[in-house]
């Protein structure tokens, strides 16, 4: 089964050789990634890949097999403390329905975000464009935003990129939409919405262009594709507790 998990858990880190590569399957098999083992816990397992970039990979999201050999090669030191069971969420820790306490307790204690705004402007501004994360996708930071219900319950968030120029953002973006592409493949299995390629228009003032969806486990949707916003274009991820998912396996995304 996958798991709709932190989106950004692709960390950018250069890191010393830990063995050869070899191929590492997400749970039902059906995609894989090729690199060399860095680091494991008991909850996770850091590997770099060929194009030296390290993927950090929630065990519950690898298959038995791989679970098996690293249990096998690089067991895990028992310790002193209660099993817990890992927390399911939409990204990280986050879950759809979290109150706003709750939602910025979570950040706080997130791993893979971290603050972009001093501490003290927090409770002045909000939540929305204070966090990012830790590490770059495709050389851009991004940062996270929040929409919520009427009584204060998340509902959305959104994983935005650098803006870049929307003259010619097929270049600027391809590398940031290609790596957050494979990782939520990765995570998620294959999409139920795909395209090949960027649209080849950007898109309009305020408008999003999916060009790809998957359906999340927990419930909910999660595309990404490029956004326009103030004129210029980024890259975004948007988890939603809508279903937004259309009846088809491709979208005509990048041939509009």
């Amino acid at each position: 089964m996958h798991r709709s998990a932190a989106i950004l858990l692709l960390l950018a880190l250069a890191g010393p050789l830990h063995g050869d590569p070899r191929p590492w399957r997400n749970a039902d098999g059906s995609r894989s990634v090729r690199g060399e083992f860095m680091k494991r816990d008991d909850r996770s397992v850091s590997i770099v890949r060929t194009d030296r970039k390290e993927i950090v990979i929630p065990l519950d999201q690898l298959h038995p097999d791989d679970r098996r050999w690293l249990d096998a090669e690089h067991p895990v030191t028992p310790v002193d403390t209660p099993e817990v069971e890992p927390t399911r969420g939409v990204f990280g820790i986050l879950e759809f329905g979290d109150t706003r306490e709750e939602t910025l307790r979570k950040l706080r204690e997130s791993e893979i975000v971290e603050l972009n705004i001093p501490e003290a402007m927090l409770a002045r501004v909000g939540t929305n464009g204070a966090f990012r994360t830790k590490a770059k996708v495709g050389g851009k930071n991004a940062l996270l935003f929040f929409d919520w219900t009427e009584d204060g319950k998340l509902r959305d968030i959104q994983l935005r990129s650098d803006p870049v120029p929307a003259a010619g953002y097929q270049d600027s973006l391809a590398n940031c939409w290609k790596e957050l592409a494979e990782l939520l493949t990765v995570l998620h299995g294959k999409p139920v919405v795909s395209a090949d390629k960027l649209p080849s228009e950007a898109p309009a003032e305020g408008e999003i262009k999916p060009t790809h969806a998957w359906k999340l486990e927990e419930g909910g949707t999660a595309q990404l594709g490029p956004a326009k916003e103030d004129g210029e274009v980024r890259m975004v991820v948007h988890f939603t507790s809508e279903t937004l998912i259309r009846e088809t396996r491709k979208s005509t995304a990048g041939n509009r």
